[in-house]
């Protein structure tokens, strides 16, 4: 992958914007990627973001989902507080779009099972023919991130590093 942008804060140990060639040799950039992956020590989800376009033409999916990588230590009704409703409101925004498990909702990352969390948006674009329905798509798509992204910025900068999570961690790792 290209790293198109990336920082770092108090709270994050990483956020990068990443432009990915599919198939790779194949001189298309057409998956871009933002992740936002919290310091050692913060109880919070990693949230992830890939815009699949898998060529012109063909339908592309949108993928959101806050990782939670210790289920047992990381709430997300914690960490979202009262803007977990945001993040409702949002979901019910996509509905309409979330892939089912018929259409293969979840298969290309069954390995991240574990760490996705009930908030994970799947969304499929509506076949190529109809421009005003893969223009509502498109709005919508665009109103959950802008609903989402700033509700995971404003919590994760609430928070103060815990020093017994991070020893948890550093002590399972060894």
């Amino acid at each position: 992958g290209v790293q198109l942008k990336s920082f770092e804060n108090a709270q994050l140990a990483a956020a990068t914007v990443s432009l990915f060639e599919v198939p790779p040799g194949s001189g298309y950039h057409s998956t871009v990627t933002l992740n936002l992956l919290p310091r050692y020590g913060f109880r919070a989800p990693v949230m992830h973001v890939d815009f699949l376009k898998p060529s012109a033409g063909v339908p592309g999916m949108f993928i959101l989902d806050f990782f939670s990588v210790d289920k047992n230590a990381i709430s997300y009704e914690e960490f979202f507080g009262e803007d977990i409703a945001v993040i409702k409101e949002a979901m019910a925004k996509v509905e309409q779009y979330q892939r089912t498990e018929e259409q293969g909702r979840g298969k290309i990352s069954r390995y991240l099972d574990p760490f996705k969390s009930p908030y994970r948006l799947e969304l499929n674009e509506p076949a190529a023919g109809d421009e005003a329905a893969r223009k509502a798509y498109y709005a919508a798509a665009r109103d959950a991130v802008k609903m989402l992204l700033p509700v995971y910025l404003k919590r994760i900068i609430l928070l103060q590093i815990d020093q017994s999570f991070a020893k948890a961690h550093e002590e399972s790792t060894n």
